[in-house]
């Protein structure tokens, strides 16, 4: 069974060794090494140790293995989501799942009226998914030469899950 549940510092080591296999990092290039990675980390880390109100980070588990995260955060004015899933359970509807159950919670339990979520343009699961749940695409920005991110939004009026 599938679940959401707070992170725990104790799941990032899982995260990282999923994060550094080939197939991840086509299609979520992040150098696990850099330094806005490592900052990214040290805020998740303080997230899990407070009551943050603008992030909530969330181990995803299958039968009490983590299996993949996602956040739900404030960004410049709006509510980002995202999630991300081991690479060996790709292909498997895991992933529409939990993007599924990251909007039920911040709709429902969150009281959220609008989300965004921004996946890479060469990511065409997440894409797929994110178009499948309702969202729409507002726009591709060039990050760099080698990443082009498309951004979503999503209104609570409009959804049906």
């Amino acid at each position: 069974m599938l679940e959401l549940r707070k992170l725990l510092a104790s799941d990032i080591n899982t995260l990282n060794n999923y994060r550094r296999s080939s197939e991840f990092q086509k299609v979520f290039p992040v150098d696990i090494n850099s330094e806005e990675y490592l900052n990214e980390i040290e805020e998740c880390k303080k997230a899990i140790a407070c009551c943050d109100k603008t992030r909530y980070d969330f181990g995803v588990t299958m039968d009490n293995k983590v299996v993949g995260y996602a956040i739900i955060k404030e960004c410049n004015d709006d509510w980002e989501i995202g999630f991300e899933l081991n690479p060996v359970y790709w292909n498997k509807s895991i992933g529409h799942q939990i993007a599924t159950m990251v909007i039920e919670y911040s709709f429902a339990k969150l009281n959220l009226k609008r989300l965004i979520a921004q996946c890479s343009s060469t990511n065409i699961g997440s894409n797929k998914i994110l178009k499948k749940l309702g969202m729409t695409k507002i726009n591709s920005i060039k990050v760099n030469d080698k990443l082009i991110v498309n951004k979503y939004e999503l209104n609570s009026s409009i959804v049906t899950l």
